[in-house]
């Protein structure tokens, strides 16, 4: 099962990325395929472990923070010395799943079995419960806060055409023979 990560969004301090230009020359905490389009964007990007991204975007050392919208930013206390965010710029998210090993499940009664399979959906529900409940919280405190930056349709539609659609496109064709890679991501994108 997966936990189905909210969308990745940043905070940072200093000047604000107004324009997608503006992120050229920032140095920005973003991994994965988030830390690779923030790249073709003109950034730098910065390898840092989660717990020391407080310290860093304190000091000066990162302009920006890539992290699950909004709760991990709250959890890092990222909004306790950013300037701003980003609101609507989804460059990504990780997967995080949840995992046991076969040989054991397979030794499990079948009604236990059941039940684990059965429960799938309401996990899912009560993660996407939690970040909408943590959403609730922060982001009223946010917009008075800090500088929201909301991206028009023609920047967000610049973004995937130019940074996104390549991304996904390089992953699948790197993929494609281990597993079918395409209806993966078509999976992801398709998922409400």
């Amino acid at each position: 099962m997966t936990s189905n990560l909210p969308q990745y969004e940043f905070m940072g301090k200093g000047k604000p990325p107004l324009k997608l230009a503006d992120f050229k020359g920032m140095r920005v905490r973003a991994g994965g395929g988030v830390g690779t389009a923030m790249v073709r964007l003109g950034a730098t990007k910065m390898s840092v472990p989660a717990p020391e991204t407080y310290t860093l975007i304190a000091r000066g050392a990162v302009d920006a923070v890539s992290f699950p919208f909004t709760y991990a930013h709250a959890a890092y206390k990222i909004d306790e010395v950013a300037d701003w965010y980003t609101a609507n710029l989804s460059p990504g998210t990780s997967d995080c799943p949840y995992v046991m090993n076969l040989q054991a499940y397979n030794k499990l009664p079948k009604q236990y079995q059941n039940l684990l399979n059965s429960l799938r959906g309401e996990a899912l529900e009560s993660l996407k419960a939690a970040y909408k409940k943590a959403d609730d919280k922060n982001l009223p405190v946010w917009k008075k806060k800090f500088k929201e930056i909301r991206y028009d349709k023609k920047t967000l539609d610049e973004f995937k055409a130019k940074v996104g659609k390549p991304i996904q496109d390089e992953w699948v064709a790197a993929n494609k023979d281990q597993f079918d890679a395409q209806a993966v991501l078509d999976v992801i994108l398709n998922y409400k």
